[in-house]
């Protein structure tokens, strides 16, 4: 048997391929299978040491000693993990990310073994979870990662067709005990569910895989049709850190069409998925009165409105927001909270102006430092 992994689709001008070693059997396997390609790359591998299982300490002297063994560059990390935190495979993975996206550069792309069967646990926990199509379309083979690439060149291979190939040539490997844990969910679609749909199905991962895949290209086509849209309703606006949504470009868009872009923007200014509560609640939101203020909570950001438009909030704003530039020669900077209630009741009026004069949003006017000459606020500091 020889299998061959795609390295196609790595960008031009990449040189170093990172594996990402585990020392378990399929990457084993990506790492045997890349020699082959040393000709043309500089090959080396990382083992992120996670503490987490009693076989940790042999786990990453193996990749040591595997990588002296083919004569290319090891790189071991140990993660500082609490076994006791909620979500822990989920936390170690995205820490374990982090960590890999810190060491590449344009040159280099890291290379996950991942395969075809991973794919397919992936897309039914994802459907489980009532994931939308980029959840569905599962592992991408290609992504940017850093400042670098992150390619899986085994998602064409099945688990099975690694293992014989490792067994063939006699390789050795280390079992991380906790892939036979029923607990985690991935392992319990791996060891349960799938053999049970492989005895009715014989095709049931390929075909999950490929179902993977077209979702893959649908969402693909909604994120281009989102940027589209994008350039007609997202707007620039003073005092904004992001580009704000325009509400009433917005809705002249078909519902559908609503809930991709917005689902887009947040993504694309936050790194954070929104859920389809909050996204209907958000579109429905949009038609509310003029003067309302409706806010919508969203991890480390809120969604704000104000002059017919959405803003995307940092939930920790500074108290107070640093001068612009100097105030004049004889003119005072103060804050709205150091004004008493008279001093507010009296140039009322006057601050109105000067907020909406300048397109502040009224989440920020407390922040901001005003101009005062002669008792009488005068321009914002």
């Amino acid at each position: 048997m020889d299998l061959q992994p795609s390295l196609q689709a790595l960008p031009a001008g990449v040189e170093r391929l990172v594996v990402a070693f585990s020392g378990g059997i399929d990457s084993v396997a990506l790492l045997h299978l890349l020699q082959a390609s040393r000709d043309r790359y500089d090959l080396s591998l990382w083992h992120v040491h996670h503490g987490l299982q009693p076989n940790a300490d042999e786990m990453a002297d193996f990749a040591r000693r595997s990588a002296q063994r083919l004569g290319i560059d090891c790189r071991v990390d140990h993660l500082d993990l609490d076994p006791a935190q909620a979500n822990l495979e989920a936390v170690a993975r995205e820490a374990r990310y982090r960590l890999f996206a810190s060491g590449l550069d344009q040159r280099s792309a890291l290379l996950t073994a991942h395969h075809r069967d991973d794919q397919a646990e992936t897309l039914l926990l994802n459907l489980l979870r009532g994931s939308g199509p980029a959840g569905l379309a599962g592992i991408a083979p290609l992504r940017p990662l850093g400042e670098g690439w992150l390619l899986r060149p085994l998602l064409g291979i099945s688990r099975r067709q690694i293992e014989d190939w490792v067994r063939h040539r006699g390789l050795q490997w280390v079992e991380d005990p906790s892939n036979a844990a029923l607990q985690a969910d991935r392992n319990f679609l791996r060891h349960r569910v799938l053999p049970l749909l492989g005895e009715r199905w014989p095709q049931a991962a390929a075909s999950l895989a490929q179902a993977a895949a077209w979702q893959g290209e649908l969402a693909g086509l909604q994120q281009d049709l989102a940027r589209i849209d994008a350039a007609r309703c997202l707007i620039e606006r003073p005092h904004a850190a992001h580009p704000c949504l325009a509400i009433d470009e917005l809705r002249q868009l078909a519902p559908a069409r609503q809930k991709n872009l917005v689902s887009y923007w947040i993504r694309r200014e936050t790194g954070v998925a929104i859920d389809r509560r909050r996204l209907e609640q958000l579109i429905g939101q949009g038609g509310a009165r003029a003067d309302a203020q409706p806010v919508i909570a969203l991890g480390d950001f809120s969604l704000r409105r104000y002059r017919a438009a959405w803003y995307l909030v940092p939930a920790a704003l500074p108290q107070r927001l640093p001068p612009r530039g100097p105030c004049g020669h004889g003119r005072q900077l103060r804050y709205l909270p150091e004004l008493d209630a008279a001093e507010r009741q009296r140039h009322r009026h006057r601050l109105k102006r000067l907020f909406q004069q300048a397109g502040v949003p009224p989440w920020l006017r407390e922040r901001l430092p005003l101009c005062f000459e002669n008792g009488r606020p005068v321009a914002l500091g």
